[in-house]
C-alpha cells in the first residue's frame, strides 16, 4: 500500500456548517441577542446619539455633548456587556442584519483614512482626542460616536492600537467559548467524523483546517487514512492551556491589506499588529504537525469562503507546490447547505409565484463558488514573476484536467474526482 500523503484538505466554515454547528458570526451575535438583547441595546445607543446631533444647537460644546451620550452607554450597560469589536460589528450593520463579518470590520477600520490627502488614519485621529492634544480638529459624526467607544470601553492611557488589539483577543476569547458549548450538539463530532472520512477518501490525508472546532484526540483514528490535522488559527481546546496570555483562536487581516493603498511605516507597524501573520506568533511555540508534505498530488477545498483575509495562505500553499509547473491538482468541494435543501422540499409547485423564487435559488452551491474560484486563482496568477503564465493559469489548469469543482455526494465515485 502507498502511504505517501497524496492529499492536502483545506476546510473552512462551511464544512462546520454542513455538519450543524452554528458558527457563522451572525449565529453568535444572535446568541449574545438572545441572552442579553446587546444588538438592540447598542442601536438604542446609536439612535439617542442620532437624536443628540439633531438637537445639537442645544448643546453649548463639544464636552457637554460627549457628556450625555456617556450617559446612555452606561445607563444600557453596554461597556460590561460587549467589546469595542462586537461594538463597532454591530453598530456598522444593518439593524436587521443577516450576516457579520469581524475580519472585514476589522480591516476596514484599520485602512479607512481620515483624510486621503494626507493619509491620515483614524485611529491616529483617535489618539489626539483621547490625549487631549487636538480637541478643535474637525470630526464628523461617525468619528464622533467612535471616540466615545474608545473612551468608554476601559481604554488605559496606552497606544491606542495595543487597546484595539486587547478589545479584539477578549472578542476572541468569547467568540471561543461560544464555539465550546456549541460542539456538544447537533451530533457534530460523528458529522465531521464522516465528512473526513468522506474527503480522505481511500488516499492518506492531511488537514488544514481554518476553523476553531476541531477534531479530538480521541477520534483521531475513526478517520481513515488521515496523517496531520492542524488548526491554523487555533481552536477552542486552547482555552484552558493558554487562556491566562494567549486567545485560544486567533482572528485577523490579509498581511497584503496594503494593496492599491500606499501607507507609510508608522502607519503599518500599526495595522500589522493585527494581520493573521502576526497574530501566529503567539502560536508559534505551539506544538503542530507539519502540513505541506511533497507528495501531495491533490489540493481538496471544502467549505472555505475562498475570501481575501486568507489569500496569503493561498498564495504560500500555490508557490510551495509550484502550481502553474507541476501536476498537482486543485478541487473546489461544495455541497447543499441545509437550509437550501428545506427550502427545495417547500417550492412543490409550478405555481407563478414560486417561479422567480425558485430561479434565483442557488441549490448546490456550485455557482457561487465557481465564482470565488475565478477570482481566487486569477489574483494568484498576479502575483506569478512571468504575468503572461499568470494571464492563463486558469485556462491551463483547465487544459490540464487539474482543476475541478465536485459535489461532496459525488468525491471519489465515477463522476467525482478525475
Amino acid at each position: 500500500m502507498n502511504e505517501e500523503t497524496e492529499r492536502l484538505i483545506i476546510l473552512g466554515n462551511g464544512a462546520d456548517i454542513h455538519n450543524g454547528l452554528k458558527s457563522k458570526f451572525v449565529n453568535y451575535v444572535n446568541h449574545l441577542q438572545g441572552q442579553i438583547g446587546i444588538i438592540k441595546r447598542i442601536n438604542n445607543v446609536k439612535d439617542y446619539y442620532n437624536d443628540i446631533l439633531n438637537k445639537k444647537h442645544l448643546y453649548a460644546n463639544f464636552e457637554s455633548k460627549i457628556k450625555d451620550i456617556e450617559y446612555k452607554y452606561k445607563s444600557e450597560n453596554i461597556i460590561n456587556d460587549s467589546n469595542f469589536w462586537l461594538f463597532i460589528l454591530i453598530w456598522k450593520s444593518k439593524k436587521d442584519a443577516k450576516w457579520y463579518d469581524i475580519e472585514k470590520t476589522i480591516k476596514n477600520f484599520l485602512t479607512e483614512k481620515f483624510n486621503k490627502k494626507d493619509l491620515y488614519l483614524n485611529i491616529d485621529l483617535y489618539q489626539e482626542l483621547l490625549d487631549k492634544k487636538n480637541l478643535n480638529v474637525t470630526i464628523n459624526n461617525e468619528q464622533l460616536f467612535i471616540f466615545l467607544a474608545i473612551k468608554l470601553f476601559n481604554y488605559k492611557k496606552q497606544e491606542i492600537s495595543y487597546f484595539l488589539l486587547d478589545e479584539l483577543k477578549k472578542f476572541e476569547k468569547d467568540f471561543s467559548k461560544y464555539i465550546y458549548n456549541n460542539v456538544s450538539k447537533n451530533n457534530y463530532f460523528n458529522k465531521n467524523i464522516e465528512m473526513l472520512n468522506k474527503l480522505c477518501g481511500n488516499y492518506f490525508s492531511n488537514v488544514l483546517d481554518f476553523n476553531y472546532s476541531t477534531l479530538l484526540d480521541k477520534d483521531f483514528n475513526k478517520v481513515n487514512r488521515l496523517k496531520n490535522f492542524v488548526n491554523i488559527h487555533g481552536s477552542f481546546r486552547n482555552s484552558s492551556r493558554y487562556n491566562n496570555k494567549y486567545s485560544p483562536i486567533i482572528l485577523g487581516i490579509d498581511s497584503n491589506y496594503e494593496n492599491n493603498v500606499n501607507i507609510n511605516y508608522e502607519d503599518k507597524v500599526k495595522i500589522d499588529k493585527f494581520t493573521k501573520t502576526s497574530r501566529l506568533l503567539d502560536f508559534s511555540g505551539r506544538k503542530s504537525d507539519k502540513i505541506l508534505d511533497i507528495h501531495i498530488k491533490n489540493i481538496l477545498f471544502f467549505g472555505h469562503s475562498l475570501g481575501e483575509a486568507d489569500y496569503s495562505y493561498f498564495q504560500s500553499i500555490f508557490d510551495y507546490y509550484h502550481i502553474y509547473e507541476s501536476n498537482v491538482k486543485l478541487t473546489f468541494v461544495y455541497a447543499e447547505y441545509a437550509c437550501q435543501k428545506q427550502e427545495l422540499m417547500e417550492i412543490t409547485s409550478d405555481d407563478a409565484k414560486y417561479k422567480d423564487k425558485f430561479e434565483n435559488i442557488d441549490f448546490s452551491r456550485r455557482n457561487s463558488q465557481k465564482i470565488k474560484v475565478f477570482k481566487l486563482i486569477n489574483e494568484y496568477g498576479e502575483t506569478l514573476d512571468n504575468k503572461n503564465h499568470g494571464k492563463n493559469l486558469l485556462h491551463k489548469l483547465l487544459l490540464e484536467r487539474r482543476i475541478q469543482l465536485v459535489n461532496l455526494r459525488f468525491l471519489d465515485n465515477e463522476n467525482g474526482i478525475i
